[in-house]
C-alpha cells in the first residue's frame, strides 16, 4: 500500500532543501530524488536531469537510509555505507545486515588464502562437478544438487536428499586436514547466534548445506533471486510440519579462487516480491517465447529491464561475503578464471530463533 503521507512529506522536505540553495550537485540530486517521488520514471529523469540511472539508485537509497545529509555524501561515499566491512564475523554485523541496514557484510581474509587456493585446485579436479539442471544453459558448474533443482520432479528430491549428507562429507573430505571453509562458517553462525544455527529441515530430512560452485570462462550468472518459499512452492510437496518462514534469506559466499578479470558481484536495492518479480522479467520477456531467449529459466530477470546495478564488488581470496539474496544480484562473466567459491543460504525467522542454512 502506497504511503502517501509520507511520499508528501518527502517531497516537502526536498524542496525545502532545494529552496535553500546549497551546493549545486546536491541541488541537482535533491531534485533527481524529489522527481522519483512524483512518480517520474528513471529514463525521464534521466533525460530531464542527464544523470545515470545508478547515480540516481545511489542517492534516493542514501536520502532513504540517512536523510537530508545522505544528499551530501559523494558517490563513493553512498557506497561505503552500503558496505560494512569486518574482520570476523560478528553477531552484531549479521544483525544490522539482517534489518537492512547495509546491502552487503565483508569479512576478508575469512578464510587463509594459501589453502583457499590449494582446495581450489581440487575442487575444480571434482568429477561431480556440473551445470544446474535447471539451468544448464548457464555456465555455473555446482557439487551436489540443490533444493533449488527439484522443481515439480519427485525423482529429483529423493535425488536430492539421499546425495546430501554425501555431498556435505565430500567437500569436509576435499578440504581435509583443514577445516571446511563451510564447517567454519556453519560452527561460527552456532557460536555467535545465541539461539543457534541448524541445517534446514523442510521434509524431516537433512537438506545439503553448502556446495562448491565453479563459474566457467566468459559466462555470467544473470540477474536473479533466490528466494526459498518459491523454492519449496516449485517442489509440490508441502512440508511436513508448519513452515515458518523466513524474515531475511542471506546468501553466504567464502571465494577460494577468483578470475583475472570479471567475475564482479553485482547487488541491486531491488527486492520484489515473487509477483513483482515476475512482472519485472514478463515486461520484456513476456512477447519472446522460452525457445528463444536466451536463458530457459523464467526465473531469470532481464537486465536490460533493471537500471545499474547499486554495488559492484570484485571478491578477493579467502573473503567471505553475505547479502540479502532476496535482492537481484548477477555475477559478471569472468576471463582468465576460473571463480572458485563454496556458498550456502541462511535463513533468519526472528531474534529468539535459531538460524537455519541449506543449499
Amino acid at each position: 500500500m502506497i504511503d502517501y503521507t509520507k511520499i508528501s512529506r518527502c517531497v516537502a522536505q526536498l524542496q525545502e532543501f532545494i529552496a535553500l540553495h546549497p551546493e549545486a550537485n546536491e541541488v541537482r540530486k535533491a531534485l533527481a530524488v524529489k522527481l522519483v517521488y512524483q512518480g517520474y520514471f528513471y529514463e525521464e529523469i534521466q533525460t530531464i536531469l542527464g544523470v545515470s540511472p545508478s547515480s540516481l539508485q545511489f542517492w534516493k537509497t542514501s536520502y532513504e537510509k540517512y536523510g537530508i545529509y545522505g544528499l551530501r555524501l559523494r558517490d563513493k561515499e553512498v557506497q561505503k555505507v552500503l558496505i560494512k566491512i569486518s574482520q570476523k564475523l560478528k553477531s552484531n554485523d549479521l544483525i544490522d545486515l539482517l534489518n537492512g541496514k547495509y546491502l552487503v557484510l565483508r569479512i576478508p581474509n575469512y578464510y587463509p588464502a594459501r589453502e583457499a587456493k590449494k582446495i581450489s585446485q581440487e575442487l575444480i579436479k571434482e568429477r561431480t562437478l556440473e551445470r544446474y539442471k535447471r539451468v544448464p544453459d548457464v555456465g555455473v558448474q555446482r557439487t551436489g544438487i540443490t533444493f533449488f533443482e527439484t522443481s515439480c520432479s519427485l525423482e529429483m528430491l529423493k535425488c536430492y536428499y539421499e546425495q546430501a549428507q554425501v555431498s556435505i562429507q565430500s567437500l569436509r573430505q576435499t578440504c581435509f586436514p583443514h577445516l571446511s571453509p563451510l564447517d567454519k562458517l556453519r560452527l561460527e553462525l552456532q557460536e555467535i547466534w545465541v539461539p543457534g544455527a541448524h541445517i534446514e529441515n523442510v521434509h524431516n530430512q537433512t537438506m545439503l548445506a553448502g556446495i562448491c560452485r565453479v563459474f566457467e570462462d566468459n559466462f555470467e550468472l544473470p540477474p536473479h533471486q533466490d528466494i526459498f518459499a518459491r523454492d519449496i512452492l516449485d517442489v509440490g510437496i508441502p512440508p511436513a510440519h508448519p513452515f515458518d518462514n523466513f524474515i531475511t534469506q542471506l546468501s553466504a559466499n567464502i571465494y577460494l579462487q577468483t578470475p583475472k578479470s570479471g567475475g564482479e558481484l553485482e547487488v541491486w536495492e531491488l527486492k520484489p516480491s515473487i509477483s513483482t518479480g515476475k512482472a519485472i522479467r514478463d515486461k520484456r520477456l513476456g512477447a519472446v517465447p522460452q525457445r528463444d531467449r536466451e536463458y530457459k529459466y523464467e526465473g531469470i530477470i532481464d537486465r536490460n529491464s533493471l537500471p545499474s546495478a547499486t554495488l559492484k564488488i570484485k571478491p578477493k581470496v579467502g573473503e567471505l561475503i553475505l547479502f540479502d539474496s532476496g535482492r537481484i544480484h548477477s555475477v559478471r562473466p569472468c576471463q582468465d578464471g576460473p571463480r572458485v567459491s563454496m556458498s550456502m543460504f541462511i535463513g533468519y525467522r526472528s531474534r529468539k530463533k535459531p538460524l537455519t542454512y541449506w543449499s
